[in-house]
């Protein structure tokens, strides 16, 4: 999806099905292993049986093939969900 500032925020709320009154987690970066935005993904199943309406939202450019993939593969290997 992608994502213009101020426009669209309704649609996209609603789309990711993240609820309107959820704590949000955000990252803006470069998808590549030197930015470790797998360690991010560690904490997130105690955060759900703590703060079940919690979200970790990951944005970015995947800088390596396949980089992305491992990211989904490892959010599903924790059991956290992916959109």
């Amino acid at each position: 999806m992608e994502w213009t500032p101020g426009k669209g925020r309704e649609a996209h709320a609603e789309s990711s099905k993240v609820p309107e009154d959820a704590p949000v987690i955000v990252t803006v970066c470069r998808l590549f292993p030197p930015k470790d935005q797998a360690s991010w993904s560690v904490p997130c199943p105690h955060c759900d049986r703590s703060t079940p309406t919690c979200r970790l939202v990951v944005v970015g450019q995947e800088m390596i093939v396949g980089y992305q993939k491992q990211l989904k593969e490892l959010a599903h290997e924790l059991g956290v969900t992916t959109i």
